[in-house]
């Protein structure tokens, strides 16, 4: 047995340079767990960037001057509010639809790269998709402040622009953690990952209103150069500690080799080729996409719609908006306790993130080969709540919004999420599919083990 020291030292002293140490101690730490740490912070960032617009189109848009349209006074607001404050309006005259029209176009685009996305992933690797996607779609949000004011189509066309780019991640990385995670840790993980997408929204929502509402960075603008900013930051350290397999990583463990190797049903050395006929007859499958529409109706309407309800009917200044979601029947009950309302809005974005640990893990239990295809199948359905939601609010709140078009829209939202619920509950399947199994034969512990002494050896 041959033994690999690859330690830097000091030809003088023989001491461990401090570049060797500092190595010496980023590989004690498991490269799933690195993979985890900085694919949960994407997340953060991917939904930071979809929420600060609509967080920020509150203090952009003049909705007096754009359609004659005043806040709905059924609700007096918090208490402790103001009566004097400043009220700052917006400097562009947006109606509704062209508001859902700029938000919608960002989902228009990012629906057209789900199955794209993922079969690229499946065949090339989610590495550079992920990373690439992440930044691209920041540098463009960060161009958001010269759009927005140069022209509304070139608003338009930037947000389908970073809708493309972010279109690729999740199913990207979808793929990845099909490569990475042995079957029994595929739910922690997926959870843990996947949490920051509601995460990053409740942090995004109060910093973006506080920096709307911050003469000093600039208001409204700085929400998109500052999110842009830390997506263009965590993309150095994705490029930098992610590698695109395990086999492929240049100072993962032995041991955790092993661990994957061992604990998947498959590996992946080349794109199969999908079948069609059978995803698309599946039961299970159509479930799945269902139930990923369901869920995503409600967070879009949370992400993209929320701090319009907040602000028009509820009062609430954005910059004290804390981490509300959509507890929806709670909402419908108590009215306008502001109070009460962000305590069930809050509520129902942790059960929200309950789902993540459920079907979201589904796609890669059916078929690790084919994880990255089944998420863009399944999220580009999804997605489509991010464009027709939108509608059908500005349909039902068009130049009057009040407490009760509210209701119904929450009511709506209910309804979705208990019909696509129980259809999960009753027909839907975490099983490995027939058509999704390993083509490859599968091997034993000790091949996978000689396999690995290969890698090492090269």
């Amino acid at each position: 047995m041959t033994l690999n020291f690859d330690i830097d030292t000091n030809d003088k002293t023989g001491l461990v340079s401090p570049q060797s140490a500092w190595r010496k101690c980023l590989d004690r730490i498991p490269a799933r767990y690195v993979l985890a740490v900085l694919g949960f912070f994407g997340c953060c960032n991917v939904a930071a960037l979809r929420v600060n617009l609509s967080v920020a189109m509150v203090s952009m848009i003049n909705d007096t001057a754009a359609y004659g349209k005043h806040a709905s006074h059924e609700c007096s607001g918090p208490s402790h509010s103001n009566s004097t404050e400043i009220v700052k309006e917006g400097e562009f005259n947006w109606t509704p639809d062209v508001q859902s029209n700029i938000v919608g176009g960002f989902f228009y685009g990012y629906v057209l790269m789900q199955i794209p996305g993922g079969r690229l992933a499946e065949r090339f690797g989610g590495k550079w998709l992920v990373g690439l996607g992440i930044f691209c779609t920041s540098v463009l949000t960060m161009l958001t402040p010269v759009a927005a004011r140069w022209d509304i189509k070139a608003l338009i066309a930037l947000r389908v622009f970073e809708g493309l780019c972010e279109g690729v991640v999740l199913p990207a990385l979808h793929c990845m953690l099909g490569t990475w995670l042995p079957k029994y840790e595929r739910s922690i993980f997926t959870t843990i990952i996947y949490s920051g997408t509601q995460i990053g929204t409740v942090i995004a929502m109060p910093i973006s209103g506080e920096l709307c509402y911050s003469d000093r960075f600039g208001g409204w603008p700085s929400v998109f150069y500052v999110f842009g900013a830390l997506g263009c930051f965590w993309f150095i350290f994705w490029a930098l500690f992610i590698h695109e397999m395990p086999e492929k990583h240049p100072h993962i463990s032995k041991a955790e080799l092993i661990l994957i190797q061992t604990g998947k049903e498959t590996s992946r050395n080349e794109a199969l080729p999908i079948p069609w006929k059978s995803i698309l007859t599946s039961v299970p499958v159509w479930i799945l996409m269902i139930t990923h529409f369901g869920q995503n109706w409600g967070f879009y309407i949370f992400l993209t719609e929320l701090p319009s309800y907040l602000s028009s009917i509820l009062h609430f200044n954005i910059e004290r908006f804390f981490g509300p979601a959509i507890c929806l029947v709670g909402v419908i009950l108590v009215g306008c306790d502001y109070v009460w309302s962000v305590v069930f809005l809050t509520l129902a974005l942790g059960f929200n993130g309950c789902t993540y640990s459920g079907f979201m893990v589904t796609h890669v239990d059916m078929s690790p080969h084919f994880a990255g295809t089944l998420m863009g199948l399944s999220n580009g359905l999804a997605t489509t709540a991010g464009f027709i939601g939108p509608k059908v609010i500005g349909l039902l709140t068009e130049n009057n919004e009040t407490l009760n078009q509210w209701r119904i829209i929450f009511m709506i939202a209910v309804a979705v999420y208990i019909v696509t619920g129980l259809l999960f509950v009753l027909f839907g399947s975490a099983k490995s599919q027939k058509w999704g199994l390993n083509i490859e034969p599968e091997l034993s512990v000790t091949e996978k083990e000689d396999k690995i002494n290969d890698v090492d050896l090269k």
